[in-house]
């Protein structure tokens, strides 16, 4: 698989860039994640679908149903894989509390975003959401990211540590993406930790469970997002008129593999979480 084109945080410029912002203001979030600047490329989809969506994402209702999530995962989980596991590493208390606070935003972030992305991909299949609300009557999260929540630099995905770029190949061809996911990305500034966790990272035992309990959280989200409050309709038909033949079949691509990929990062998050504060 060619490696998906993203429009990078630090290289976003005009609309683009008014959209991370308000998308980290919305979304309460101090980074935006790697999904969405896939989307990015082909801002005739996105810049639409976010100004038609954000009502509903900005809600106390997606915030609970990405509440709900993050609880399914951390049940998921102890069906899925054995106790925690203490990464043989050594990690001052400082590092372990970065690394900590880090793995914290992504199990914050990530099922918002999926709530997103769930939505996107349930409209563009034709079915939209039908909303039973009207303009401004939702009930409003706070805007902008907790002032507790810290920044997530990204390594660039071809980095200068060769046993960082070692194990962001081995993420390509293992977990079947076409760009190394932000996690590993901002794990990689901590190369000692993300080396030391990366076997239980790719056990395929514990990948096959996660894949297994994939669809299931997915259709909870999807069932959840159609209470969203307001209407939301933005199908394949619509994208033909607005995309090109090759912007419909990116859409097409990242629509179908992201809602797929994202528990499965969920389930990855909460593990490593548990596992850091396992005794040693």
């Amino acid at each position: 698989m060619a490696p998906l084109a993203q429009v990078e945080e630090r290289e976003a410029t005009g609309e683009i860039a008014a959209l991370y912002d308000d998308f980290r203001a919305t979304m309460r979030s101090s980074f935006v994640p790697t999904v969405i600047r896939a989307l990015a490329v082909h801002p005739s989809y996105l810049v639409p679908a976010w100004a038609a969506l954000r009502p509903n994402l900005e809600t106390l209702e997606a915030e609970e149903l990405a509440g709900r999530l993050r609880v399914a995962c951390v049940d998921r989980l102890k069906e899925s894989v054995g106790p925690a596991r203490s990464p043989v590493v050594s990690l001052t208390d400082a590092t372990r509390a970065e690394i900590r606070a880090v793995l914290e935003t992504f199990f914050y972030v990530i099922p918002k975003a999926l709530v997103m992305i769930t939505a996107l991909r349930e409209a563009w299949e034709g079915r939209p959401l039908t909303g039973h609300a009207r303009a401004g009557q939702g009930r409003t999260v706070p805007r902008g990211a907790p002032a507790s929540m810290p920044a997530i630099p990204l390594l660039p995905p071809e980095p200068d540590d060769p046993r960082v770029r070692r194990i962001f190949e081995a993420a390509l061809r293992m977990l079947g993406g076409a760009a190394v996911p932000s996690l590993y990305r901002t794990l990689g500034r901590w190369p000692d930790y993300l080396e030391a966790v990366w076997e239980s990272v790719i056990d395929e035992r514990v990948l096959a469970a996660y894949r297994a309990a994939a669809p299931r959280l997915v259709d909870d989200v999807a069932r959840g997002g159609h209470a969203l409050p307001f209407a939301f309709a933005l199908d394949r038909a619509t994208g033909a008129r607005i995309l090109d033949a090759a912007g419909v079949a990116a859409i097409d691509t990242i629509l179908a593999a992201y809602p797929r990929a994202m528990p499965e990062t969920l389930l990855q998050v909460a593990r490593l979480l548990r596992d850091l504060d396992a005794p040693r």
